[in-house]
């Protein structure tokens, strides 16, 4: 497992460095710290930030190696991703301040874009990792979220849930009107789209090595408010979704779904781990 750890010299990478910690792969992960100072600014300060962040690594075993690069933080940390062909990017999330995005949620935003590994945005890390909750739309990327979310849950040993949260319409026009209220048990036992695409989705994470219980969900209603309503109830430590590659069949769709990664980027109260989709896979869109 290659992790790429990357700072701005500021305190929140500590969140990303305690929850790469947390993570139970089979033999040690290999770690690389970035640093990246801004053109004409001394770099002195980065210095005492990796300092910080291999102390954090090491109490966990983890022993990193350590680069610097100068320029624009997410060009920089995009082009050493690009050359180091990791398995996964970490970045610390600040507190949103008012109507001020921090310069790294803003950098979060970006990367989740374009960046071509699994990118973790930490906060809120706590000292051991009990739950975790996977997002599944039902479209087509649906399974690379699942696959690939699923291969680095496992890392954390913890139980999962999986929800899908429906609108105002069901995967099947011509399915029962009661779907609109079903729970995901109910989903599941009288076989709707919903409830056999629960199950399938059970089948991903298990193939992609979660051993811990899996518990699938269904909800109803707005989906950023309905993921933040489950995460908050259910006491949640990490969040995983989909990023927003695929092109949709109209440029303000395109808008609204880059807009729901970006909110669950700057409003869910833990961790998130976003999965990029190969848009050469999913061609047709939504």
């Amino acid at each position: 497992m290659r992790v790429l750890l990357c700072t701005d010299g500021a305190d929140d990478a500590r969140q990303a460095a305690a929850f790469i910690g947390l993570f139970k792969p089979p033999t040690e992960p290999e770690v690389r710290l970035l640093a990246v100072a801004e053109s004409g600014r001394h770099p002195e300060h980065l210095e005492r930030s990796l300092d910080m962040l291999q102390s954090v690594l090491e109490d966990h075993g983890v022993h990193p190696d350590r680069v610097t690069r100068t320029g624009h933080l997410a060009e920089e940390i995009l082009e050493e991703a690009k050359e180091g062909d990791y398995d996964l990017v970490a970045i610390g999330a600040p507190v949103r301040q008012g109507l001020v995005m921090p310069r790294l949620t803003s950098t979060a935003s970006r990367l989740s874009h374009h960046l071509r590994a699994p990118l973790l945005i930490a906060r809120n890390v706590p000292s051991s990792l009990h739950r975790a909750l996977i997002c599944t739309s039902g479209e087509g990327p649906a399974a690379d979220t699942l696959r690939h979310g699923g291969s680095l849950v496992k890392l954390i040993d913890a139980p999962v849930s999986v929800v899908h949260v429906m609108s105002q319409v069901t995967f099947d026009p011509h399915g029962p009107l009661e779907a609109l209220t079903m729970s995901a048990e109910e989903a599941i036992q009288k076989g709707t789209r919903e409830g056999r695409h629960l199950i399938e989705a059970v089948e991903w994470l298990r193939k992609a090595g979660v051993s811990q219980d899996i518990n699938p969900r269904l909800r109803h209603g707005l989906v950023v408010d309905e993921v933040l309503a489950e995460l908050r109830e259910g006491s949640y430590d990490l969040l995983v979704v989909g990023a927003h590659t695929v092109p949709a069949r109209n440029r303000w769709m395109d808008v609204l779904l880059d807009d729901i990664t970006n909110q669950f980027i700057t409003k869910s109260p833990c961790s998130v781990l976003v999965i990029w989709h190969d848009p050469k896979d999913w061609p047709a869109g939504l």
